[in-house]
């Protein structure tokens, strides 16, 4: 049975951490590791053995890797941490972006081995839009070729930040036999004591650069260094802190989670130096209330309340809501209301534990919990008092970049198919579902193809059958090449009386936003409800797709006339009118394919270099850089996407097997008429990771 972390929170005391990496790095195991030195569990779960918490579910557990944020909660020394554990596979992205939300402190693991990668730049950056704090954690340092110096000097060098490191790893012929804490002085040995082999690491004049970066930033202590005084390690902790809250430096520590080396100093780093939402500024609504507006001090439990939806699961009839309390209380049997009006229900109090749900009785300002209830929430709805209107900024997504036709195998399955997309569409914010408009079918748009190959094993297992998958196209996006107007006229007939809707649509390019979501401008109409109903009309075929899931992009849309007459029924048929006049506008003001262009760092064998780049020519790729490092090497490069279909079987054919690739969305980039996506990938071939397999 295991130990649940004490109900009672003295808000000062609660940590709200995420793990972020590269895949691999050692996120989940780092994430068992502290479950079980801290007590939470009595047993060391592990990835590669299918037994770990925080990889519930079986697409986790068949594949070895973290595909959805999971969420814990662990005690450690009066403190209590709530813990997530994000996926490193850009596939994911989304789940890093939706945690990273709710959190105020990271910890950023390295593989020692191969020290800053390029998913770890991307999830650095991701923390740097949300301004937290961070630790950096080099992971894997029992491994022979890790090195810690090369590590903390890629932080600087890649990250653009100053590291500090508070432990130094020593090591003996390649093995880890201690970890130094460099203020405290105290070396925590595995093996045999080893004094000279920590000698080599100069312990001394590590922690008197640990005072000189923080005098940079610290009146007192700059003074005391000045005058030759002492620092005790207390006030250098204290001084540390304020800096790492402010972002002046970035702690470094090191270990090897594997076998539970350095967790104990991760986590009193993560209390001491870290914020607890009591450190926190006041949060403003983006809805200010006349007067002024209302303010929230976040981890005060005596606000009303207000919480930020960041996932929802389906749950039975109903769905799981899981959210950070910024602000009040939030007990069970109580209802609560949506940024989008609708009221919530609150039906059972839970903080989750991996797949689990723990019941409780309560939620309180600074806490991450969950709630099941019956009403619609979507991620990204901020839930608050019903008499106390508020709305926190939601979180942006990116859009899919690949697309797959999905269809049953029996006809009659294809609404239970349908309701089972969408459910999922519900959960996960970056997949999109829309309509193949010769065929009917279902076209499922996501971030990858692993996205969509874990997207179709849940399909599958969720329904208990198989279902027939096309081969993955290309998402692409439309522009428009200059401005059009389309005036139209729809008539009906409804109970013998004649309808007529009439309606004008303008389309222009919009320097302004490049190739960001087109906007609604100007709608005119007598009707204020109309006016109402037709954005949100546009909006959602802007975002969807107007004839095709293609969304429209660095374009404004106006309506200079909407009429029409006889009430619902003639609204309903100046929407038929709109859609039909927008389809038509933008097909006459020359419709532009936009294709996602992608980052590609190719990992491979440094005699594999040249041909990896005469591959990577022929796909028209363009190289940025060649880092050759030993046996190893690294090629970093940009291609669209559809010219890499196909591209990591390639790539382990032509370095015998031990080739990989990352890929990371860059921008859109316009492409011939002739070149559509199904064109450039008719003879694609297989896709992009390994299991892929056509369904």
């Amino acid at each position: 049975m295991t130990s649940s972390p004490e109900s009672g929170r003295d808000v000062a005391r609660v940590r709200n951490l995420g793990l972020v990496a590269h895949i691999n790095a050692g996120k989940t195991t780092l994430s068992e590791a502290i479950l079980h030195v801290s007590g939470r569990q009595p047993w060391l779960g592990a990835v590669e053995a299918g037994t770990a918490t925080m990889d519930w579910m079986p697409e986790e557990q068949e594949r070895g890797i973290s595909i959805a944020a999971a969420v814990t909660t662990v005690p450690w020394r009066g403190h209590v941490i709530d813990l997530v554990d994000t996926p490193g596979h850009v596939d994911f992205t989304a789940e890093v972006q939706r945690s990273l939300r709710v959190l105020d402190g990271v910890v950023v693991i390295l593989d020692g081995v191969r020290g800053v990668e390029s998913q770890t730049v991307l999830v650095w950056r991701q923390a740097d839009q949300r301004r937290l704090p961070r630790l950096v954690f080099v992971n894997k340092m029992d491994r022979a070729t890790a090195d810690f110096r090369a590590a903390v000097a890629a932080v600087e060098a890649k990250l653009h930040v100053k590291a500090v490191p508070l432990v130094l790893p020593v090591r003996r012929e390649g093995a880890l036999i201690g970890l130094h804490e460099v203020i405290r002085g105290h070396t925590e040995w595995f093996d045999r004591p080893d004094p000279e082999a920590l000698a080599q690491l100069h312990p001394e004049a590590a922690r008197l650069r640990v005072v000189e970066l923080c005098a940079d930033h610290d009146e007192e202590v700059l003074a005391a260094f000045v005058q030759g005084s002492p620092v005790s390690s207390q006030s250098l902790l204290a001084s540390l802190r304020r800096t790492c809250l402010a972002g002046g430096l970035v702690p470094v520590l090191a270990g090897a989670a594997l076998h539970e080396r350095g967790v104990a100093q991760v986590l009193d780093a993560v209390c001491t130096l870290l914020p607890s939402p009591a450190d926190l500024g006041p949060l403003s609504s983006l809805d200010p209330a006349p007067g002024g507006g209302e303010e929230r001090r976040l981890g005060r439990s005596h606000e009303p309340f207000v919480g930020l939806a960041f996932k929802v699961q389906a749950a039975g009839a109903g769905t799981a809501v899981l959210l950070r309390v910024y602000a009040g209380k939030l007990g069970e049997g109580s209802a609560v209301r949506s940024s989008r009006g609708a009221q919530v229900p609150v039906r059972r109090l839970f903080r989750p534990h991996g797949g689990d749900r723990e019941p409780v009785r309560e939620l309180t300002a600074g806490d991450i919990g969950g709630f099941e209830t019956e009403a619609e929430v979507v991620t990204g709805d901020t839930l608050h008092a019903p008499e106390h209107p508020f709305r926190l900024e939601p979180t942006g997504f990116p859009d899919p970049v690949l697309t797959r036709r999905l269809e049953p195998m029996a006809s009659d399955r294809a609404g239970i198919l349908a309701a089972c997309v969408h459910e999922l569409v519900r959960e996960d914010p970056t997949l999109r579902v829309g309509r193949d408009p010769e065929s009917g079918a279902l076209l499922v748009s996501g971030m990858g193809e692993l996205h969509l190959e874990v997207i179709a094993d849940r399909i599958e297992r969720r329904l208990g059958e198989r279902v027939r998958w096309g081969t993955p196209r290309v998402h692409s996006s439309l522009t428009v090449r200059e401005a059009a107007e389309v005036r139209l006229e729809h008539r009906a007939s409804v109970s013998g009386e004649s309808i007529v809707a009439t309606v004008a649509v303008r389309v222009a390019p919009d320097p302004a936003e490049d190739h960001g979501p087109a906007t609604v401008g100007e709608v005119r109409s007598d009707d204020a409800g109309l006016v109402l109903a037709a954005r949100h009309e546009l909006e959602a075929l802007l975002a969807q797709g107007v004839r095709d899931p293609s969304p429209l992009r660095g374009a404004r849309v106006d309506v200079p006339v909407l009429e029409t007459t006889r009430g619902s029924a003639g609204a309903a048929l100046a929407l038929e009118a709109l859609r039909d006049a927008l389809a038509r506008a933008i097909d006459l003001a020359g419709r532009v394919v936009l294709e996602p262009r992608m980052g590609l760092v190719v990992s491979c064998p440094a005699d594999s270099v040249s041909a990896v780049l005469a591959d990577l020519g022929g796909r028209e790729a363009e190289i940025r850089g060649v880092e050759v490092r030993g046996e190893d090497a690294e090629i970093e490069a940009r291609a669209r996407l559809a010219r890499l279909l196909g591209y990591a079987i390639r790539l382990r054919s032509i370095t015998r097997g031990l080739g990989s690739v990352v890929l990371t969305p860059l921008d859109l980039v316009s492409v011939d008429p002739s070149e559509t996506p199904a064109a450039s990938q008719e003879n694609a071939g297989p896709g992009l990771d390994p299991g892929q397999r056509d369904r």
